[in-house]
């Protein structure tokens, strides 16, 4: 029997290593199925269980371990399994083994029993294992990489090996590659990569061994899983990452013609595909094709969807492309729900839709980029603007997509949609509290918006612009921006659009404290919001109209506000107005000294704010909470937390505010 790896491939295996070491010594003797994807371990966890004391104990030297994976038919197969017992070949060998293994108690581990099992010798390979198991005393225990089991053996159980966890991967991979690494931020971003799988991270950390992680992430982002490939050693299924995925892509069940298609295109869309939509792909028929791509353990079944782990789609990316007839239909598929569902956001449904465009988030840019490549790419810019309002609010759509978009309407010199892209980009840094890049965005899409005469959009830019100058608190020039927005909105007869100048008309009433007006300001625009069906701008009145009860110290009519607001941004999916409705629940409990309450209000909202994730509102609940922490160490983490957010978005004023309170100059105001 082989001797026993070193440590680093066994980490995190010790409950099934344990489970599969009692089924091994069990009396009388048990038949073990061991299941798992390509390069998870099953190998190392057979030999671990091997070598575990229980199992020795009980078979002493007739522990054996046969290695299948180059077995294609039931002859190659004997033929390991004798190398295996040291049987020299020759004649009746399959009767030799089966005569050693019966002479006294013993076990025996098959490692990759797949490809010779699913051959067209399938019958002769499970005459095989029905052999092994009438054979007298002997403990049988086999690997496999998909979930069908050969028949005729009466397998008592199934031991299935998972991924590592993140602790686990990271333990993994410092014990080969060295203590420096750990708890590097660097070797966190690389392990996500390899989704647990031990071989990818065994591979990668021996690239690492005295290697600079920053430098070994570049790499990385470079070259992908290329670094999992051996540098001059034997290409096997244990040292090459290559190897022992095509040992399961070229299977007979994992190449039939159908199964390729599906692993073709799982391979291009990094959050795989819902149950519901497996019907529309592979002529009907996916949703059984996916069961045979997850039945080779390629894909696996998780909650509504299949997916791959992300190096096993990597390597099918690059190696296995989709079909261009079935890449048009995926691109179709998820170019539809972008130009459905991402206009819904902050309508009635929206919080749906939202929830719906977050769970695809991933393939919507993998096939709107892929758009965005083509000579004609103005259906993919269309689809890219369209997820806009969804970016705004869920903060999980990345400007990258909205930058192609706009080198693709500018390559194309189609002015209308390069003004569309400004303002989309204008949109998305406004929602993330990046001011200057907003304001650029803005100013640029302005000008081509006027010479082509669409005055609603130009007026959303002014808005916007005016938008910017409230939050600076430059007072005057927002109302001048309010004023000029208004009346482009009115030429046009934008009811909403009317209603949104008005309604920044009385939040700039609120900064001066001038609560009258503010309050008229809100009536007038919560009026025509509910006459346009604007849901998202009747939750804007009523949350500035409870800011005016705020003001006024009316806590208790502006809680209702409040709450009620909260509920309507909360149906339309507007997930940064939510927090904000509880922050302010959050002042009213520290107004009214209830400092538990107002705690958990902030870490509400905070909680809300990271799910955009937006960093100036994240700043402001940890300075909030900040200034209600009992403990000194609690107060400078959250302050710490606080600058770093605001750091991130160049907020430089807002750090040295921090600074100077971590200094001790100043208290959370």
């Amino acid at each position: 029997m082989p001797s026993l790896p070193a440590l680093e491939r066994c980490i995190g295996r010790d409950a099934a290593v344990d489970e599969l070491a009692a089924a091994i010594a069990r009396e009388p003797p048990t038949y073990t199925l061991v299941v798992g994807a390509p390069g998870i371990g099953k190998s190392t966890a057979l030999l671990a269980a091997l070598h575990r004391p229980e199992v020795a104990a009980r078979f002493g030297e007739r522990r054996f371990l046969a290695r299948l994976d180059a077995a294609t038919d039931a002859e190659s197969a004997v033929a390991a399994l004798a190398a295996a017992l040291d049987i020299a070949p020759g004649p009746d060998l399959r009767e030799r083994a089966l005569l050693h293994l019966a002479e006294r108690p013993a076990a025996l581990a098959l490692d990759d029993i797949d490809t010779a099992w699913n051959s067209f010798d399938m019958a002769e390979v499970e005459l095989l294992f029905t052999q092994l198991s009438r054979v007298p005393g002997l403990s049988l225990v086999a690997a496999v990489r998909g979930f069908l089991r050969p028949r005729h053996v009466a397998w008592s159980r199934t031991v299935e090996i998972h991924p590592l966890d993140p602790a686990q991967a990271e333990e993994m991979f410092c014990s080969i590659a060295g203590e420096a690494h750990r708890g590097r931020p660097e070797l966190a971003e690389l392990l996500a990569q390899l989704s647990g799988i031990p071989l990818a991270i065994a591979l990668l950390s021996r690239s690492a061994r005295g290697a600079d992680l920053p430098a070994l992430l570049t790499a990385w982002e470079a070259r992908g899983i290329a670094l999992l490939e051996p540098d001059g050693e034997p290409a096997d299924r244990l040292r090459s990452w290559r190897a022992s995925l095509e040992l399961t892509i070229q299977s007979p069940l994992g190449a039939e013609g159908y199964n390729h298609r599906m692993l073709s295109l799982l391979g291009v869309l990094p959050e795989g595909i819902t149950r519901s939509d497996l019907a529309a792909f592979v002529d009907g028929l996916g949703s059984s094709v996916a069961s045979g791509v997850a039945g080779v353990r390629l894909a696996t079944f998780a909650g509504d969807r299949v997916r791959m782990p992300a190096p096993v789609r990597a390597y099918v990316a690059a190696a296995y492309p989709p079909s261009t007839e079935d890449l048009e239909e995926a691109m179709d598929r998820y170019g539809w729900l972008a130009d459905e569902l991402g206009p819904l956001a902050g309508h009635p449904g929206g919080a749906d839709a939202v929830a719906r465009l977050n769970a695809e988030a991933s393939n919507l840019d993998a096939m709107i980029q892929r758009g965005l490549q083509r000579a004609d790419a103005s259906r993919w810019i269309d689809a890219a603007v369209a997820l806009t309002r969804f970016a705004c609010f869920s903060g999980n759509a990345p400007p990258s997509l909205f930058e192609r978009a706009l080198t693709a309407a500018r390559r194309a010199g189609d002015a209308r949609r390069e003004a569309a892209c400004l303002e989309s980009l204008g949109d998305i840094a406004m929602a993330r509290s990046r001011h200057e890049a907003a304001t650029a965005r803005f100013e640029d899409a302005l000008p081509l918006y006027r010479k082509l005469d669409e005055r609603k959009h130009a007026a959303h830019c002014i808005r916007s612009l005016g938008a910017i100058a409230l939050a600076r608190s430059q007072h005057e020039e927002a109302t001048a921006r309010f004023e000029e927005a208004l009346g482009l909105y009115r030429e046009v007869g934008s009811v909403p659009g009317e209603a949104g100048c008005i309604h920044h008309l009385g939040r700039v009433a609120v900064r001066r404290s001038w609560y009258a007006e503010a309050s008229a300001r809100f009536d007038e625009a919560l009026r025509l919001y509910r006459k346009a069906g604007s849901v998202l701008g009747e939750a804007h009145c009523i949350e500035g109209l409870g800011d005016i009860a705020f003001q006024r110290s009316r806590y208790q009519k502006a809680s209702e506000r409040y709450e009620e607001a909260r509920l309507l941004y909360r149906k339309v999916g507007n997930l940064r107005a939510v927090g904000r409705c509880i922050e302010a629940l959050g002042d009213i409990a520290q107004r009214r000294r209830d400092g538990s309450a107002a705690r958990d209000r902030y870490a509400e909202a905070l909680a809300c704010y990271r799910q955009i994730p937006d960093p100036f509102l994240i700043g402001s609940a940890h300075r909030r909470l900040a200034a209600i922490a009992a403990e000194p160490a609690s107060r400078q983490a959250h302050l710490e937390a606080a600058a770093a957010s605001w750091r991130g978005i160049g907020r430089v004023d807002l750090v040295a505010l921090i600074d100077r309170e971590l200094a001790g100059s100043g208290e959370p105001r």
